[in-house]
């Protein structure tokens, strides 16, 4: 996994687990994807996503749980 994904893992003081965070995916995470909420504002977070899912261009749901902001 790439550093991003670890350190999400490690920002929340547990594993994350390898599965995308799609809700509609069961693909293995292989990536961390800088995402934003729908009408949520400008605030980006990163989630660990699988390469297709990364590529998306419509909307789709992720646990809030598996959000990290990059700002933080």
């Amino acid at each position: 996994m790439n550093g991003t994904v670890n350190h999400m893992g490690m920002h929340r003081g547990r594993s994350f687990g390898r599965d995308c965070s799609a809700r509609d995916c069961s693909n293995q995470a292989e990536v961390g994807a800088h995402v934003k909420k729908v009408n949520g504002g400008n605030q980006w977070y990163i989630v660990p996503l699988c390469a297709g899912c990364n590529h998306r261009t419509d909307s789709f749901y992720v646990e809030d749980s598996m959000l990290v902001p990059v700002n933080e």
